[in-house]
């Protein structure tokens, strides 16, 4: 018997340990094969009751939309932190895929700007923005004759 789909917000109240282990399993064995045949968990790396859960869960994650899926992990799960995956909020590196960003002209603000953006992988647009910050007369200064100033040519 097919079970019922997760909304959204009945995904959010589940513990956030039993649908990471739910979604590790759904991923392990696949949406489509647990819909069929279900799916069992071997082993002894955690109590009865929460295989149980975890069982269930991902039973139900197998028919939940991935959209549904996508957002709970935007949303409410903490950002994935490996070598190989880019920080989402990284100059340079586009917040949806991870792609190299192509930049437009800067613009300025009051207290610093934005550069327009077009990801070069996913398409995606945006504004990276920054913050202007003094740190000192020391480039290329001059006296009135044109005279660089000692200490003050970096």
């Amino acid at each position: 018997m097919k079970k019922q789909q997760y909304s959204y917000e009945e995904l959010t109240k589940i513990d956030h340990m039993i649908v990471n282990l739910a979604l590790a399993t759904v991923h392990a064995a696949g949406a489509d094969a647990i819909s069929k045949n279900g799916v069992k968990i071997d082993g002894d790396f955690i109590t009865v009751d929460i295989k149980a859960e975890v069982v269930e869960v991902a039973e139900r994650l197998a028919e939940t939309p991935w959209t549904v899926i996508m957002a709970y992990i935007q949303r409410d799960m903490d950002p994935v932190k490996a070598p190989d995956v880019p920080e989402l909020d990284e100059a340079g590196v586009c917040p949806v895929c991870g792609g190299e960003l192509e930049y437009g002209d800067r613009e300025d603000m009051d207290e610093g700007g934005f550069y327009p953006w077009t990801c070069t992988g996913c398409g995606a647009t945006g504004r990276e923005g920054f913050d202007t910050c003094f740190d000192g007369h020391h480039y290329r200064v001059r006296d009135v004759a044109g005279d660089p100033i000692p200490g003050r040519n970096d």
